[in-house]
This record gives C-alpha cells, sequence and structure tokens, in this order.
C-alpha cells in the first residue's frame, strides 16, 4: 500500500536485485559485446523496479546499491551559497561516459549509467581544475524521481546550508 492509499504490485526487491547485478555484469565485461542489448533492458527494467521499491519504502537488500533512486547534481552555486544550477546523472540514464569509446567520435552512443556519483565528483573536480572557483561547487544526491524534483530538492538543501552559515 502506498502513502496515497494504492495498492502497488512490485517484484521482490532481492529478486529485482539479482536480476540487476547479473545484467550488470554482462554489461561490464561483455565480451564481444554479444546480448549487450538485452543486457541494457534487463538492467534499466530490474533498476526500475528497485527505485520503485525505494520510493515506496521497501527495504532493498543490505548489499544494494547506495546509488538507486538518487540523481547525482554537480552544483554550481551563487556567492551567496545558494543553488545556482547543476549537471545531472542518475543510474540508468543515457551516458556517453559509461560506453566504450567508438572509433568514429560522431557514433558515440549512450549506453545506461553505472555511475553517476563518479560522473559528479569527476565534473566538480573539473571546476574546479579549470579555474571555475568563483563561486563554489558541491554535490547533492537527492532521491528523486525525476530531474525536476531532484533540482529542487537541491536547490532547497543548498539555501538550508547557506542559512546555516549565516
Amino acid at each position: 500500500m502506498t502513502s496515497a492509499g494504492l495498492v502497488a504490485l512490485l517484484p521482490d526487491p532481492a529478486a529485482a536485485w539479482e536480476r540487476f547485478v547479473e545484467a550488470r555484469t554482462v554489461m561490464e565485461n561483455p565480451g564481444m559485446f554479444l546480448g549487450l542489448e538485452d543486457a541494457h533492458r534487463a538492467f534499466l527494467a530490474a533498476l526500475g523496479e528497485l527505485e520503485a521499491a525505494r520510493i515506496l519504502g521497501l527495504r532493498l537488500p543490505d548489499v544494494a546499491d547506495a546509488q538507486i533512486g538518487r540523481v547525482f547534481l554537480a552544483c554550481s552555486l551563487n556567492p551567496d551559497g545558494t543553488y545556482s544550477g547543476s549537471t545531472a546523472w542518475a543510474l540508468g540514464w543515457p551516458c556517453e561516459a559509461c560506453s566504450p569509446r567508438a572509433t568514429d567520435p560522431y557514433n558515440q552512443k549512450r549506453y545506461p549509467c553505472r555511475n553517476p556519483r563518479g560522473h559528479a565528483w569527476g565534473q566538480v573536480w573539473d571546476w574546479e581544475r579549470y579555474g571555475h572557483r568563483e563561486c563554489g561547487h558541491i554535490v547533492r544526491s537527492p532521491l528523486a524521481p525525476d530531474l525536476d524534483t531532484a533540482r529542487r530538492k537541491a536547490a532547497e538543501k543548498c539555501a538550508a546550508r547557506a542559512a546555516l552559515a549565516l
């Protein structure tokens, strides 16, 4: 039963986790890329079930990836510490960084993201490294079903942190 009083039928999160791990294993070691598209579909289906379970408050297996259901935002901050803008990643979103490098750069495909936390921290590190330090940067990773909600939550968290700093 959801918080809205609706009945939700979901597969067992433990079974979804097993399918998620199996698909991710194929994605990370695809051999000659046999079955890779099937692995992508299985990964995204299992991830969707796990995200739904997390949003509904069901317990995921203890070994489940903490990134499930989170949107990782590399946030730029205004001079007062409030949210200015962000670049976002989440597990399963189309991602060039998680794809094998194409020999033709104009033919680069996007595969489901497997490392959103690393991409967000890498972006902040790049901003800092190349001199974009005027206002500061931070990574926020709210639980959120979509990008708009994640950005709203990140802005609220940055505003609360800025208010504490005053």
